[in-house]
Protein backbone atom coordinates (compact mmCIF):
# COMPACT_ATOMS: atom_id res chain seq x y z
CA UNK A 1 0.00 0.00 0.00
CA UNK A 2 2.84 2.40 0.75
CA UNK A 3 3.99 2.38 -2.89
CA UNK A 4 0.49 3.43 -3.99
CA UNK A 5 0.41 6.21 -1.38
CA UNK A 6 3.84 7.45 -2.52
CA UNK A 7 2.58 7.45 -6.13
CA UNK A 8 -0.38 9.63 -5.10
CA UNK A 9 -3.16 7.08 -5.65
CA UNK A 10 -6.14 8.59 -3.74
CA UNK A 11 -7.89 5.32 -2.84
CA UNK A 12 -6.91 1.71 -2.34
CA UNK A 13 -9.59 -1.00 -2.49
CA UNK A 14 -9.11 -4.38 -0.85
CA UNK A 15 -11.38 -7.30 -1.73
CA UNK A 16 -10.84 -10.73 -0.19
CA UNK A 17 -13.29 -13.56 -0.85
CA UNK A 18 -11.45 -16.17 1.23
CA UNK A 19 -12.47 -17.09 4.76
CA UNK A 20 -15.80 -16.95 6.55
CA UNK A 21 -17.15 -14.09 4.50
CA UNK A 22 -16.08 -11.55 1.92
CA UNK A 23 -13.94 -8.64 3.03
CA UNK A 24 -14.28 -5.34 1.20
CA UNK A 25 -12.59 -2.19 2.38
CA UNK A 26 -11.83 1.18 0.86
CA UNK A 27 -8.79 3.04 2.16
CA UNK A 28 -8.24 6.76 1.59
CA UNK A 29 -4.80 8.29 1.32
CA UNK A 30 -3.66 10.56 4.11
CA UNK A 31 -0.41 12.49 4.35
CA UNK A 32 1.75 9.38 4.83
CA UNK A 33 -0.47 6.31 4.62
CA UNK A 34 -3.94 5.00 3.92
CA UNK A 35 -6.72 4.82 6.49
CA UNK A 36 -9.85 2.70 6.22
CA UNK A 37 -13.08 4.44 5.26
CA UNK A 38 -15.69 3.98 7.97
CA UNK A 39 -18.57 1.74 6.94
CA UNK A 40 -22.23 2.55 7.43
CA UNK A 41 -24.52 -0.51 7.42
CA UNK A 42 -21.89 -2.36 5.37
CA UNK A 43 -21.51 0.43 2.80
CA UNK A 44 -18.17 2.16 2.10
CA UNK A 45 -18.15 5.58 0.44
CA UNK A 46 -15.63 6.25 -2.31
CA UNK A 47 -14.62 9.90 -2.39
CA UNK A 48 -12.91 9.33 -5.75
CA UNK A 49 -16.07 7.97 -7.39
CA UNK A 50 -18.72 9.79 -5.35
CA UNK A 51 -20.70 6.63 -4.65
CA UNK A 52 -21.02 4.00 -1.91
CA UNK A 53 -20.22 0.32 -2.42
CA UNK A 54 -20.99 -2.94 -0.61
CA UNK A 55 -19.89 -6.49 -1.39
CA UNK A 56 -22.47 -9.21 -0.74
CA UNK A 57 -22.20 -12.99 -0.92
CA UNK A 58 -24.86 -15.65 -1.52
CA UNK A 59 -24.57 -19.36 -2.14
CA UNK A 60 -26.21 -20.93 -5.17
CA UNK A 61 -27.97 -24.31 -5.24
CA UNK A 62 -24.65 -26.17 -5.55
CA UNK A 63 -23.10 -24.37 -2.58
CA UNK A 64 -20.89 -22.15 -4.73
CA UNK A 65 -20.50 -18.52 -3.67
CA UNK A 66 -21.70 -15.68 -5.86
CA UNK A 67 -20.52 -12.15 -5.13
CA UNK A 68 -22.18 -8.86 -6.03
CA UNK A 69 -20.67 -5.40 -5.74
CA UNK A 70 -23.64 -3.15 -5.01
CA UNK A 71 -23.52 0.56 -5.83
CA UNK A 72 -25.63 3.42 -4.57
Amino acid sequence: MSAYATAGVPEYWLLDAWGAGPRFDIFKRGKKEYTAVRKSAGWSKSAALGKAFRLTQVEDEEGESDFTLEIR
